[in-house]
């Protein structure tokens, strides 16, 4: 028999490993997955509501058995775990890999990742509830309050969250990963058993048996545990959607949210929480109006905050933002524990509140919203529950606050709100001194500061959250055409004479509407620039050539079109081709006379069925808003490029970015396929006539040195890899260290290196 004084570290032993199972399982099969359907951001929060699901299922199975003795629960529960490690090791089978082309790819993600690992994580789901609730059985004096062994679950959530990108990714191969979560689910099948052994022997304590009368739930703290699970988890998927959107939808940047949601479960849940809610709750209101502050920087293009890049200080306070308001919510969420009987209910609205979260995310925001404004209305709701202790949001609360107030006090309340409303709603574009955007933001967070009234404080911040920034509602009367799906949002606009394709942050293409230039590429593909470089040259080879564009966007390569080239296309999001196929909206396709097949689907996946040795030049141009997707940066996608090129060939990478230098993570592919490789930067060029070119950056790769001489005699560096950079492959990627703030971009090149190849 297990001694006393051992009950208490084997149910934290276990409930560390069943909740690192969880967070390190979902970064794995998200990875796993992410291929599949193009890189595209909405994979995570889609893999999110699964888990999310899952988990609500698992809560709800430890709810329904709560009324069986500890006996029979535990034997329910092993067939349970038996029955489900028989999915195991996690592998998505080769039915299931071919996703569809068309339509909405959402529920056969979730319908893919229920077979593969619906059956295993529902299993371990259920065992944080189920052992708090087994040790309220064991007669150890802690019996009565056994939500202390919730810090033990978010220590082996943040132990996984920690441990995957550092530790787990860069040294363990996918089919690696898979193999010991395998070896550790059967040993959390033994800790388990181990555990209701001990709660089956024991006595539950008085105060805490079944037969305890006890109040009931009502459905007002009900309600309260719902919203505040379902708040933060909006909130952790919007956030995590606006930075995977313009830098990588990668496990490193789906886990820091991920982190500081779990890191505010265990602050808020710790036995002496470092913080009181006071504080953090005004904290958050200040962050809100930073953020906001933030927003107008970037709609005005000031220099706000000089002293730091502007991508890194957005991130940064988005970030803290979301946290803050988690720790908001966790901490009322930890006041408004019942007593030991209600424990499973309790984690059971938690759960359901999270899933709605997802599902209003991932599922409906995209389907009722034209513009992402999700995020915005999730800050807005939070802000009704801060002082959640205080005067209610009603008539009757104003009424009395207002006969309440002396009239110093309420002039300058009112003069405040005034101001704020009177700035939010301004045409500033008229208006000489733009700066004045400022003030509401820094007259929220003066609300936050001196207001404890949450009715206030709610009215102006809803008001910036929904109007700023301005551009996306202007942008969205003013489209011709708009579009929001399961890839981002899309939206064509005209500037003059110039149309342009946007899709969430990023043009992805542009078209002068003049007749006399309808038909010349603009924007990245100038013929001044990289991509005219490579087609001029392209023009001097004979013979029929044959081309592989990956990426559509709005298809301005075709009008680098001869009678003797043609163009496989290959595009994931059938709206994208819609709108470059539209001659009302985009002329290149049909007017620049083309031989063009349009493939749909993942452009890896649907490249390998082409034959091998069968194109000229590949022209890698796969973006998602500024994200280029990883697993078209790797080693084995290269390889996949290279089998298909003719001899001779070229491929050719689009590495114009905001966020990430690329430059070592493809020379470090060409050294390690020893082949040769160059780099064509241009500059922002204003063509006259509304055409333009736009900067641009391009890396060239060929077999045979002698490829590469046209390209130099262009000026393009040859720039070897430096010998401590590792290639990525589909099982390893370094974001850190690719994003650009923290590199010197490289401008003069080892002159050394003239000639030399990329080896």
């Amino acid at each position: 028999m297990i001694p006393p004084r051992l009950c208490v570290p084997l149910y934290s032993l276990t409930l560390l490993l069943s909740a690192f199972l969880l967070f390190s399982v979902q970064p794995l099969l998200g990875k796993m997955i992410l291929p599949l359907l193009g890189g595209a951001p909405a994979v995570w929060n889609t893999a999110m509501v699964f888990f999310q699901a899952a988990l609500l299922a698992g809560y709800a199975y430890a709810h329904l058995t709560s009324r069986l003795t500890v006996g029979r629960q535990a034997l329910v529960h092993f067939l349970v775990l038996a029955a489900c490690a028989a999915a195991l090791p996690i592998a998505i089978p080769a039915v299931w890999k071919t996703p569809p082309v068309t339509g909405y790819p959402v529920f056969w993600q979730l319908a893919m990742m229920a077979v593969v690992a619906g059956g295993p994580f529902f299993a371990i789901s259920a065992t944080a509830p189920l052992l708090q609730r087994w040790f309220t059985f064991t007669g150890h004096r802690d019996a009565a309050n056994p939500y202390f062994l919730y810090a033990a679950s978010n220590l082996g959530s943040m132990a996984a969250l920690l441990l995957y990108p550092f530790a787990i990714e860069p040294h363990l191969a996918v089919h690696e990963q898979t193999r010991d979560w395998a070896g550790l689910y059967g040993l959390l099948i033994i800790c388990i058993i181990a555990c209701a052994f001990i709660a089956a022997k024991g006595r539950a304590l008085p105060e805490v048996a079944e037969t305890t009368p006890d109040a009931k739930v009502s459905r007002k703290q009900l309600g309260l545990w719902l919203l505040l699970g379902f708040l933060p988890s909006s909130l952790m998927l919007g956030v995590t959607t606006y930075i995977t959107t313009d830098i990588a939808s990668v496990p490193l940047l789906w886990i820091v949210p991920l982190a500081l949601y779990t890191g505010s479960f265990i602050i808020a849940f710790a036995r002496r929480p470092p913080v009181k809610l006071e504080a953090v709750t005004l904290l958050q209101g200040i962050v809100l109006a930073a953020a906001i502050a933030l927003a107008v920087n970037a709609y005005t293009g000031d220099a706000l905050i000089s002293f730091v890049p502007a991508k890194i200080s957005s991130f940064s306070i988005h970030l803290l933002l979301f946290f803050l308001s988690s720790l908001m919510c966790n901490m009322q969420l930890a006041q408004a524990q019942p007593a030991a009987r209600h424990l499973t209910m309790y984690y059971l609205a938690i759960a359901a509140g999270g899933v709605a979260g997802g599902v209003f995310n991932a599922l409906l925001a995209p389907v009722l919203f034209p513009l992402p404004i999700e995020y915005a209305l999730a800050l807005g709701a939070l802000v009704l529950l801060r002082y959640r202790g205080g005067e209610s949001l009603s008539l009757g609360a104003l009424r009395r606050w207002l006969m309440a107030e002396k009239f110093g006090a309420l002039a300058w309340k009112a003069s405040l709100v005034t101001v704020v409303a009177w700035l939010c709603f301004i045409n500033y574009d008229q208006f000489p001194a733009k700066n004045l955007m400022y003030l509401p933001p820094f007259a929220l967070a003066a609300l936050a500061l001196l207001s404890r009234q949450r009715w206030l404080f709610a009215l102006c911040a809803i008001a910036m959250l929904v109007v700023y920034p301005d551009y996306m509602w202007q942008n969205y009367r003013s489209a011709l055409a708009w579009q929001r799906n399961f890839f981002g949002t899309l939206w064509v606009m005209q500037i003059e004479d110039v149309r342009f394709l946007m899709f969430n942050t990023t043009m992805h293409g542009a078209e002068s509407v003049k007749a006399d230039y309808i038909r010349i590429p603009l924007s990245y593909y100038a013929p001044n620039g990289p991509a005219g470089d490579v087609f001029e040259i392209l023009n001097k080879r004979p013979g029929e050539q044959k081309i592989a564009q990956l990426g559509l966007g709005v298809g301005t390569i075709t009008c680098y079109a001869l009678p003797r080239r043609s163009f496989d296309i290959y595009e994931i999001d059938p709206d994208v081709v819609k709108i470059a196929q539209d001659p009302r909206l985009f002329a290149y396709l049909k007017g620049c006379g083309a031989s063009y097949k349009i493939i749909m689907g993942d452009a890896r996946l649907k490249l390998a069925a082409a034959p091998d040795h069968s194109y000229d030049l590949i022209f890698v141009d796969t973006f998602s808003s500024d994200n280029i997707p990883v697993h078209m940066m790797t080693k084995e996608a290269f390889s996949l490029y290279f089998s298909k090129l003719k001899p001779g060939g070229l491929v050719v990478v689009h590495l114009s970015n905001r966020y990430l230098n690329l430059t070592h993570v493809v020379s470090a592919i060409a050294r390690d396929f020893h082949v040769y490789i160059a780099f064509g930067e241009s500059k922002s060029v204003d063509l006259g006539d509304g055409l333009f070119a736009s900067p641009s950056l391009y890396a060239v790769m060929t077999a045979r040195a002698p490829d590469l001489q046209p390209f130099i005699a262009r000026h393009w560096i040859l720039f070897p890899s430096l010998p401590s950079w590792k290639s990525w492959s589909d099982d390893y990627s370094d974001i850190v260290s690719a994003i650009s703030v923290w590199q010197k971009f490289w401008k003069e090149p080892d002159k050394s290196a003239a000639g030399s190849s990329g080896k």
